[in-house]
């Protein structure tokens, strides 16, 4: 016989010293202790309400449905554009044009040495460690989506309208 075969249901032969678990009791462990924690009995749950009547809804009526993170009934909130390709390529010449670069032999013109070198620097910037922090400036020029610090492009010249608070 196992430890605690006695106390076990199922083993109330002579001389067994079984006694059910009082109501509400947790079983525990297989020895001689095992019915001694009692936990009180939970309350009957409450009666689950009816779920509410569905209601139609044409499936031409307005959503609030939006890909950006304000509702379309919000405030007027600008939400930043990806750069143009166009603005992109015009800042890169900008770059090059303050860079002194020494023209490659086998380089059919200047331009493209310079440009050549931005592979260079970007192959100097993925070998940094990954900067969790970074973010672009905070105002966005509503003519070429460059990011700017002030309202008035430092690409195009544009100056945003200012904002209604």
């Amino acid at each position: 016989t196992s430890p605690g075969a006695a106390n076990r249901p199922g083993s109330e032969g002579a001389g067994s010293d079984y006694q059910p678990p009082l109501p509400g009791a947790v079983e525990g462990p297989p020895g001689p202790d095992r019915f001694t924690t009692v936990v009180p009995l939970s309350q009957p749950a409450a009666p689950t309400p009816p779920p509410p009547a569905m209601v139609m809804i044409s499936e031409n009526s307005q959503s609030e449905f939006s890909f950006t993170t304000q509702p379309k009934s919000a405030p007027n909130i600008y939400v930043p554009r990806p750069t143009v390709m166009r603005a992109k390529a015009l800042m890169l010449r900008m770059l090059i044009k303050r860079w002194t670069v020494q023209r490659l032999p086998d380089s059919c013109c200047h331009f493209h040495t310079a440009v050549a070198s931005i592979g260079e620097v970007l192959e100097t910037l993925f070998e940094e460690p990954c900067n969790p922090l970074y973010s672009p400036f905070s105002e966005q020029c509503r003519r070429c989506f460059c990011m700017n610090q002030t309202p008035k492009c430092v690409v195009c010249g544009h100056v945003n309208p200012m904002e209604a608070e």
